[in-house]
């Protein structure tokens, strides 16, 4: 699972690597490249604002089960206005 956090500190995004074929490394390089439903949705396609005081932190969770709780349990408690409803905020 990783975090991303906005120039202010806040996490604007929890995501995970369980698919990436070069794990958290690809994951972020998807997003820099604008690959992303985080890119396209809450910066609006603007991959180059990533690199305007973003950051990144990572947690190593190596029991599958326990993963998928705990993304899930982050994803609802900080993450972001882009999830959840299929749809693009403003």
């Amino acid at each position: 699972m990783y975090l991303i956090y906005d120039p202010s500190g806040t996490v604007a995004h929890v995501g995970r690597t369980t698919r990436g074929r070069s794990g958290l490394f690809q994951r972020l390089r998807n997003h820099l490249a604008g690959q992303s439903s985080f890119v396209v949705l809450f910066l609006k396609g603007r991959p180059s604002l990533l690199r305007k005081g973003y950051s990144y932190s990572w947690v190593v969770i190596p029991h599958p089960r326990v993963r998928a709780l705990v993304e899930a349990l982050a994803t609802g408690v900080l993450c972001p206005r882009h999830i959840g409803t299929g749809k693009a905020t403003a």
